[in-house]
């Protein structure tokens, strides 16, 4: 039964995969391939939050890459993935949510900032322990599990 009030860390992905500020756009493509997810949280080796890095980011900057089908361009592109910092494109005002939570307060903050995930924390910290998304409250609010 859907339970706005439920506590958020009964429902957050607690298997989060981070980059780095200094991890490189190709390590962050390999992410979005292997893992199949959407959003990246930019943490330090403590694992504190300090961006984030989407997919939707990701494909801006490919669409900014040339258009040229060419060998040669397509090899252009991928040294500049390589070499690309992912600090240097993520965003760096980072809106979290403590692990104590509800899933209410969630769902006000995707409907506020038009969100689509968020890094869930420690209390009092920007100390990773989750992330939850809009589509892990809309599964479940109809009673799916998530693939």
């Amino acid at each position: 039964m859907f339970d706005p009030q439920q506590p958020l860390r009964t429902l957050m992905a607690n298997e989060i995969i981070c980059v780095g500020p200094d991890d490189t756009l190709a390590e962050a493509e390999r992410h979005f391939k292997t893992a199949g997810i959407r959003h990246l949280p930019v943490c330090t080796p403590e694992r504190e939050v300090v961006g984030m890095f989407s997919f939707h980011d990701y494909t801006g900057m490919l669409h900014n890459l040339t258009v040229f089908g060419t060998a040669e361009s397509k090899r252009a592109n991928e040294q500049t993935m390589r070499s690309l910092l992912v600090s240097e494109v993520m965003s760096d005002t980072v809106v979290t949510i403590d692990s104590s939570a509800t899933i209410q307060d969630a769902a006000d903050i995707f409907l506020r900032n038009n969100f689509h995930s968020l890094p869930v924390v420690e209390p009092g910290t920007q100390r990773i322990v989750g992330i939850v998304t809009v589509m892990d409250l809309m599964h479940y609010a109809y009673g799916k599990d998530r693939d």
